[in-house]
């Protein structure tokens, strides 16, 4: 584990998750590696940010606010790393991977590497705003 740095691999997971959890598909794209961009591209295909906007609305307007997620526990092995993630009602426990490219951390999420902790993941955040 290392201390946070400017780059470090929790603060990009975690701006890459919030920025997802508060239906900000684009910008949460600029944290990920290409295949990353190319799954929330693909959530948008189908209404992603739009849908996600709208249920985070309604939950404004219910009075209910968004989780802020946290991250913690990131290991680092080489290029890459695992961290892991609950929303601040404790929900989550699930681990987020990163990936080192030309000295930045990005979110790597493929479509060969999704097994189901990382779908459940994705489905956290899509929970924490319906």
């Amino acid at each position: 584990m290392t201390a946070c740095s400017s780059n470090s691999p929790e603060q990009t997971a975690e701006k890459f998750l919030n920025h997802l959890a508060n239906g900000e598909i684009d910008a949460a794209k600029e944290y990920g590696t290409s295949s990353t961009r190319s799954l929330l591209d693909l959530m948008n295909t189908f209404g992603g940010e739009s849908a996600m906007r709208e249920a985070i609305q309604k939950k404004k307007a219910d009075g209910e606010t968004v989780p802020k997620i946290d991250v913690y526990d990131c290991v680092i092995e080489g290029d890459k790393a695992t961290c892991q993630t609950k929303d601040e009602e404790g929900g989550g426990n699930t681990p987020i991977m990163l990936k080192k490219i030309e000295g930045e951390w990005k979110v790597d999420i493929s479509k060969e590497s999704m097994d189901k902790e990382s779908m459940e993941a994705l489905e956290g955040i899509n929970d924490l705003v319906k």
